[in-house]
Order: structure tokens, then C-alpha cells, then sequence
């Protein structure tokens, strides 16, 4: 969720006249990147998480400091990140800005008002881009982590690391995937996160090297690994486009954010001929579309497609494509 300054209206109350400035928390009005919609409850999540939510709310009409306002780029309360898994494990992330003095009391003082059984990490972000990234400041209470159970696989993830937020249909899609990549000796994972594609597909492969450019979400994975008892695999940090050009495998998997593949990545996918097998996961189609003629012009073919229903009532689909030499 996302702090700011100015509410998004409808037709009927910008007619009437009804006020859009002031302190709000809630989602980004489509394509309104200053306009919050000012939200009370998501019904995507569980009561125990919207309790935290209403917390938050209820602090924001007691703060003297200012919600960041995303055109004149100043203000402190800038984002919310909220988190929950299967094991009923709740993280609350707050991003602000740089603390003028006085304010870390009052962060500390908006953590103690949230329920007890929510873990509260408290970001920074120093920069101006609209976005929930930052360097973390403090762990305010709990482990400054969260646990969730995906098949036989106990992940651990910290505050910035990628997780699927469907986590019933994060085991749909892993399944395809296993089923497009098949078996081998050397697994590439690359974007891998915190592992889950990698250790999902551990037993198909003599050996799993997984690439990511989060470096705390590579020391979930390789945490993840050692807790789970699981062999065979290795992680690597750093860009993809950097790290990964001196790897060798029979079989790659890419799971790139919704821009897709760098360019120097793609380009190196597309003249690699040590791999026979290329399989692609897009949480953006269009991405995976532009993408498939670079690989096609270096001899690549996408020979089968998956998609799976990630995001119901929505208009997202997750794909998966299959491609051979």
C-alpha cells in the first residue's frame, strides 16, 4: 500500500465537490501515480492482516509527520508492504524516508500499536522513485522474517525477498515448470529469488546453480537449502546479465520480472549452445512475446506453452513457454 497526500475521487464525488487532499493509505488509482485510493479493507487478505492495516490507518490521523507526496517529493511515510503465508505468519515492512529528528521514537511508537503476533521491519528509502524499496533500519519486533510452506519445502523469507503471493497456485505453476523442464545434469535458475523454482526441481537435476540479483533474497535461498537438507544446489549474487554469461548448463529456466529479460541477457541466451532446453516463466506476456524473437533469431523454438491462473478475477496469467534448439 501507498502513503500519500491526494485521494482518488469518482465522477460522482469530484462532482459533488468532496475534498482529495490529506493523509491517505491504500492502492495507486490506475495510471495515477499521485492519487491513493483510499482504502479502508482489501478483501484480498485475512482479518488478522486487515487488523494490521486498520492500525495503520488509525495512525496516520495521529501523526504530525507527512505522508510523502509524490510531486513535490517530500514527506516521511512513503509505503506499506504486507505479508502473510499458509502458516499464518503476518510481516508488516514499513518504507519511509530519511527520519528527521524525533522521528525513529515515533516509528518505534506506530510498531507498538500494531497486533503482536505481526513481525515489523522498518525500510528506508532515501530516494524519490514511487516504489517499496529501501535499505532496512531496524527490526522492530519478531525475527525480521516469515516462514511458508510450499509441498515438502519450508521457505524463509526476508522482507525484500520475491515470493509468489499465491502460494496454492505458486505450486500449480512449479509443477508445470517441472513438467516443460524435465531432467538433466546442470539446472541454471536464473531471477531465482529465494530458490523456490531451483530446490522445487532439485530432484530432477544432478546439480541446480541459481543467479539473483537480491542479495538478501540469496541468502534466503541458500538458508533454505541448508535447513531443508537439500544437496546438489549453489546461488550465486549478482545481475543475471553479468554472472551468468561464464555458466554452462543442459537446461535453463528464466523467471524474469514483469520487464523481461535484459537485453545482454537475452542476447546471451539467444547464441548460448551449450543448453538444449529453455524454459520461460512471464508474469507479463507481452514481455515473454518481444523476448521470443531474440531467441527465435539465434535458432531457439518455442515448441509448447503453459498458463496458469495466478491472479483470479483478474486480468493477469502466468505463462510458460518451452524452448528447443
Amino acid at each position: 500500500l501507498t502513503y500519500g497526500t491526494r485521494r482518488y475521487l469518482d465522477d460522482a464525488a469530484f462532482a459533488a465537490g468532496d475534498p482529495f487532499g490529506g493523509q491517505f493509505l491504500g492502492f495507486h488509482a490506475p495510471e495515477r501515480f499521485d492519487r491513493i485510493v483510499d482504502t479502508a479493507r482489501c478483501e484480498l487478505i485475512s482479518d488478522p492482516l486487515n487488523a494490521v492495516l486498520a492500525a495503520a490507518r488509525r495512525h496516520l490521523g495521529q501523526t504530525e509527520l507527512a505522508p510523502w507526496d509524490a510531486r513535490a517529493h517530500t514527506g516521511f511515510w512513503r509505503h506499506l508492504v504486507l505479508r502473510e503465508t499458509s502458516l499464518q505468519q503476518r510481516l508488516a515492512a514499513l518504507y519511509t524516508s530519511e527520519p528527521p529528528p524525533g522521528a525513529e521514537d515515533e516509528v518505534r511508537a506506530w510498531a507498538d500499536t500494531l497486533p503482536e503476533d505481526t513481525t515489523v521491519v522498518w525500510m528506508v528509502n532515501p530516494g524519490t522513485g514511487d516504489a517499496a524499496i529501501g535499505e532496512q533500519r531496524a527490526v522492530l519486533r519478531g525475527p525480521g522474517w516469515i516462514e511458508e510452506q510450499m509441498g515438502r519445502f519450508r521457505f524463509r523469507l526476508s522482507p525484500t525477498s520475491f515470493f509468489q503471493t499465491n502460494t496454492a497456485g505458486a505450486e500449480v505453476l512449479y509443477d508445470v515448470v517441472a513438467q516443460a523442464t524435465g531432467k538433466g545434469n546442470r539446472l541454471l535458475d536464473l531471477y531465482c529469488g529465494t530458490g523456490t523454482i531451483g530446490l522445487w526441481l532439485s530432484d530432477h537435476f544432478d546439480e541446480v546453480v541459481g543467479v539473483e540479483r537480491n542479495l538478501e533474497a540469496v541468502e534466503d535461498a541458500r538458508g533454505n537449502a541448508a535447513r531443508m537438507g537439500v544437496t546438489g544446489v549453489r546461488f550465486e549474487g549478482g545481475a543475471v546479465e553479468e554472472v551468468a554469461l561464464a555458466l554452462e548448463a543442459d537446461a535453463i529456466v528464466v523467471d524474469p520480472p514483469r520487464a523481461g529479460l535484459h537485453p545482454k541477457a537475452v542476447k546471451w541466451l539467444a547464441g548460448l549452445r551449450t543448453a538444449d532446453r529453455l524454459i520461460y516463466v512471464a508474469c507479463q506476456p507481452r514481455s515473454l512475446a518481444r523476448d521470443r524473437v531474440v531467441l527465435e533469431a539465434g535458432g531457439w523454438r518455442m515448441v509448447d506453452l503453459w498458463t496458469v491462473d495466478m491472479f483470479p478475477q483478474t486480468g493477469h496469467t502466468e505463462a510458460v513457454a518451452r524452448f528447443e534448439r
